[in-house]
């Protein structure tokens, strides 16, 4: 008896906030990363708030956005979960001293920080509610009309709090070499709609979606599909045409056309393998979506990384009540001025520990304490968390429901598991008994990081029409990483032969391995170089 007890007030003594600095400076903001900044607040209450800040001055740290599971359609994931599969991925982000229209693949992410991100699309469950950008790509589209859209972080290092937007379909353009264009329907979409053009990028996950009577085109492009209006494009070229029932393979820095009835046979008349291709897309900005209030703040033209939000509470230094305020919980949050983006979880449910915020409370602190001018709410409630460097921080509302041995979690747990069974937890594992007084950490889907962004490296072993064969089974993958997914399992002993690369990324380092883009035959993706000789 007296060994379980000693072992309990071990465990919840471990599940308390983990200092991320040993160092604390004079006014309470501690360093924990390059260009990144960390401060817990005590508050009257209590409350208690959790705020990360990111030098928007400084080039080598971006944001970043992360999926559940890794794609689109994927469900919830705890936000340690997504950090993992994000560690030291490729990403988009700019050289030092470049300009925005300078940047390549190649670089690498160090996850810092990441928090909890936009509402997850009801009655499915499975999508992140309105839009994702993500390191360039422009994976989901924002609602049209919906009132609100997101926090934004562009390429040269602008950002705004977006208001209502529209795709006007007229601006959303696929030009073919002949001069044919064809509008886009949508981005993503779980099923392309009869008679439309969908564009499917590499967020969406494996292949596409299986339909009948479909034509496919596939692109490969010289950088992600960007909000890029007319008359600027992201090019690419032809490499594919393929007439059938969808399941395309969705590559690294590719994109399929996917055109079904009326757009089938246009698409099917003006696309031929080796011809180029111009993508535009455009997003209007309304001020309370009212044209006749004339255009928003901020310009979606090069937008890096993008969320949705629900309400900007902060605007301009005005902070804004929330009609439909559901009172003192706790709080994600992402608020910014000219110096800084700043990333914000307060903890709440927890009388006598933090009781919450506010929306209205919220914006005050926002402005009053960091001196933000624009704030925008993310999900809340049990969703609110912050990692930092790998550490949950601070103390999520969800129960945890201790059964002796084993542990059962109606969400997800501290060691990353999302599960709605009993499980043995590995004494490796961060702990995850605290019964009745939460810091389970919850299944969301979606996240913010701040990154601090690492040098490209490149391996030179091999060169483009080199024959090399496997030395093991391996894993042949949609692009370079492993955090992308795998197309096919090659046996060992495989022959297979590298291919030119037209972005110049054979042989570049992420998630620990160099990677080339090999062809078996009849299949081509991303090998790592360890198991090819």
């Amino acid at each position: 008896m007296v060994y379980r007890t000693v072992l309990i007030v071990i465990l919840l003594s471990l599940l308390l906030p983990i200092p991320t600095a040993a160092v604390t400076a004079e006014d309470g903001w501690q360093a924990v990363g390059r260009g990144i900044e960390y401060r817990e607040y005590v508050l009257p209450g209590p409350v208690r708030a959790f705020v990360t800040r990111m030098d928007r001055q400084n080039p080598t740290v971006t944001i970043e956005t992360a999926l559940a599971n890794g794609y689109l359609g994927g469900g919830m994931e705890t936000v340690r979960g997504m950090v993992s599969r994000s560690e030291d991925t490729l990403n988009y982000w700019l050289d030092l001293g470049a300009k925005a229209d300078q940047a390549t693949w190649g670089k690498r992410s160090h996850v810092v920080v990441a928090i909890n991100g936009s509402y997850i699309e009801k009655p499915d469950y499975l999508y992140p509610e309105n839009g994702v950008i993500q390191s360039g790509w422009y994976a989901k589209r924002f609602t049209d009309y919906m009132g609100w859209s997101g926090f934004a972080w562009k390429m040269n290092g602008e950002a705004f709090i977006g208001d209502c937007v529209f795709h006007d379909p007229g601006k959303q353009v696929v030009r073919l070499s002949d001069g044919t264009a064809l509008n886009i329907k949508g981005i993503n979409l779980p099923e392309p709609p009869e008679n439309s053009l969908v564009i499917y990028t590499p967020q969406k996950g494996r292949r596409t979606p299986s339909t009948a009577e479909v034509v496919e085109v596939v692109i490969q492009l010289t950088k992600p599909l960007m909000v890029t209006p007319n008359p600027q494009y992201v090019a690419g070229q032809v490499v594919d045409v393929r007439e059938g029932k969808g399941g395309t393979p969705l590559e690294f820095d590719h994109v399929v056309l996917t055109a079904t009835g009326s757009a089938r046979q246009s698409l099917l008349s003006h696309a031929q393998k080796g011809d180029e291709v111009r993508i535009s897309m455009e997003i209007a900005h309304y001020v309370e979506c009212d044209p006749s209030k004339g255009p928003a703040w901020g310009d979606w033209s090069m937008t890096y990384t993008s969320i949705g939000g629900n309400h900007t509470f902060l605007k301009n230094g005005e902070v804004i009540p929330y009609r439909k305020d559901t009172g003192r919980q706790p709080r994600t949050a992402v608020a910014m001025n000219e110096e800084y983006i700043y990333f914000i979880v307060v903890d709440g449910r927890k009388e006598g520990y933090s009781i919450g915020m506010t929306l209205e409370e919220l914006g005050e602190f926002a402005r009053d304490k960091l001196g933000a001018d624009w704030a925008i709410n993310q999900d809340g409630g049990g969703s609110s968390t912050m990692v930092i460097n790998g550490k949950v921080v601070n103390n999520p509302s969800d129960l945890c429901w201790d059964r002796l041995e084993n542990v059962f979690i109606p969400y997800a747990s501290n060691n990353g598991h999302i599960s709605g069974q009993a499980y043995t937890p590995d004494p490796e594992d961060f702990p995850v008994s605290r019964k009745k007084t939460g810091h389970c950490e919850r299944g969301v889907p979606n996240a913010l990081m701040m990154v601090e962004v690492q040098p490209m490296a490149q391996s030179t072993r091999f060169e483009a029409g080199q024959a090399v064969t496997t030395q093991e089974v391996i894993n042949l993958r949609a692009g370079p990483g492993t955090n992308y997914p795998v197309l096919q399992t090659i046996p060992a002993g495989t022959q297979l032969v590298v291919q030119d690369q037209i972005n110049g990324l054979n042989g570049v380092y992420a998630t620990g391995y160099h990677w080339w883009r090999v062809s078996t035959g009849t299949q081509t993706g991303w090998a790592a170089e360890d198991y090819l000789r």
